[in-house]
C-alpha cells in the first residue's frame, strides 16, 4: 500500500523487496486518475517500529521507499499540489 507519496518517490508498506528493484507502482490522483510509475527501491525497513513522538509514539509500518525513475511532469505536479487528492493505492 502507498502510505506516503511524494514528487519524486513513494512509501510502500509491506514487505519489504530487495534494494536497488526495480518496481512498478500504480496509485490514483485526483483529477488524474490512475498512474503506473516505475521506480527503484532505496531503502528498507524490515520490521514495525515505533518512536517516540511530542504527542506519543509513532508507529512505523514495515516497508520500502521507491524513488520514481520515470512519472509525467503534470504527474509530479498534481502530487505537488495541496488539494491533489492523493490516495493509498496498492
Amino acid at each position: 500500500m502507498v502510505r506516503d507519496l511524494a514528487t519524486n518517490g513513494a512509501f510502500i508498506s509491506g514487505v519489504p523487496l530487495p534494494l536497488l528493484a526495480r518496481v512498478a507502482v500504480k496509485f490514483e490522483i485526483k483529477g488524474i486518475g490512475a498512474v503506473d510509475a516505475i521506480g527503484w527501491v532505496l531503502w528498507q525497513r524490515t520490521e514495525d517500529c515505533e518512536l517516540p513522538g511530542p504527542s506519543g509514539n509513532i508507529q512505523l509500518p514495515r516497508g520500502f521507499g521507491v524513488l520514481f525513475e520515470s512519472i509525467p511532469l503534470e504527474v509530479r505536479a498534481a502530487i505537488a499540489s495541496p488539494s491533489s487528492g492523493r490516495s493509498q493505492a496498492r
